[in-house]
Parts: C-alpha cells; structure tokens; sequence
C-alpha cells in the first residue's frame, strides 16, 4: 500500500475552526494536492492562526470550498498509508470540515 504524507493550514484550534490549506506528497515528494480551500464562515478572521501560518481570508477568498475538492481529495486518501505529523489534530479538522458542510469522510485514516 502506498504511503502519502499529509499535512494543513486551519483557522484555528476551536471545534468550529476549518482546513483552508491541504497538502499531500508521496515519499518521493511528488505533490498529489496542494491547495487552499476557502472556509465555509468565508467573513471570519482569524488573527492567531494568520500569524502562524501566513494565510489571510483574502488568500483563500476565491479558493474552492471543500466541497469542491472533496471527491478529489477522498481519492487521493483512499486505501492509502497516511502520515501525518499531527494526526489527532489533523483528522478531527477533516471531520469538523466534513461536518461543516454536511458530508461525510469518506476514507478511513489508520489510527484514527
């Protein structure tokens, strides 16, 4: 089975925060997807996480949300090895985003 790394940007720690940037490589590290996602609270700040990662809601203003880019991303996932250096946190804002816009996480992420 292949094995991806994973990794995100979010508009914070909160349970109503969101992924607004995903990016996943092979081993290899070949790119598989990077992109930014614009929130579904598409007028909320988030200062603290803007400091950390650089990501302002004009950067993500005209992005796809992540129902656009879920099919895509559930491909990419599926049957996959994942490591993601903060899974806990990882997988729980896949969730929240999932469930923010009423869809249901369609891969299954080892260690969950």
């Amino acid at each position: 089975m292949e094995t991806i790394i994973l990794d995100t940007e979010t508009t914070g720690l909160s349970y109503s925060d969101e992924i607004i940037e995903i990016g996943i490589c092979d081993l290899k590290g070949n790119v598989l997807f990077d992109e930014r996602i614009k929130p579904s609270k598409n007028n909320t700040r988030w200062p603290d996480a803007e400091r950390i990662h650089g990501i302002s809601p004009d950067d993500v203003k005209d992005c796809r949300t992540f129902p656009e880019i879920y099919r895509e991303l559930a491909s990419i996932l599926n049957e996959k090895n994942i490591v993601i250096f903060n899974a806990g946190y990882d997988t729980k804002l896949l969730r929240q985003s999932c469930a923010n816009w009423l869809l249901e996480p369609v891969w299954k992420i080892t260690g969950e």
